[in-house]
């Protein structure tokens, strides 16, 4: 039996409004792409809309993976807990393709970028979640310091 899906239709909702955030704050046409599961990462963003263009002329830019964490503020915790198998997976996009990868985290106070968390990962413990009584949502995770997310700033 495979792994429980725990995306939503909110969550997916969520997801795409902080892609459109990052849009607008990019200021370029970039068109974001939700990747197959087997990825393990959220986007791929585009230089051109795969629904108006040739699929060949849609070029990667970035990979990302985008959190939703309403509930939390940025400066409330020394560090951000992703699991280490997130950490893999955009190390390897990036080492296959040299496209940068980003930790995208909308908190309580706004959406925060991390840009190649990879090249930050110096605490290395095990964590998770318990609140789903799913074994497998204990696992090595990534301790990213606060200070590595830069605020998305909109509009000037």
């Amino acid at each position: 039996m495979g792994r429980p899906i725990y995306e939503t239709a909110q969550s997916l909702a969520d997801e795409r409004r902080i892609m459109a955030a990052v849009r607008q704050h990019t200021g370029r046409a970039l068109y974001a792409a939700k990747m197959p599961m087997r990825y393990e990462i959220d986007y791929c963003l585009l230089d051109n809309d795969p629904e108006t263009t040739t699929w060949a002329k849609c070029k990667a830019v970035c990979f990302a993976e985008v959190k939703c964490r309403p509930e939390r503020e940025l400066r409330k915790f020394p560090d951000y807990m992703i699991a280490l198998s997130k950490i893999q997976a955009g190390f390897r996009l990036k080492q296959l393709t040299s496209k940068p990868f980003y930790l995208i985290v909308e908190f309580a106070d706004g959406i925060h970028i991390c840009r190649n968390p990879y090249e930050f990962c110096l605490d290395v413990a095990w964590g998770g979640r318990k609140d789903r009584g799913d074994s497998q949502d204990a696992e090595p995770c990534v301790y990213l310091p606060i200070n590595l997310f830069v605020p998305l700033e909109i509009g000037g």
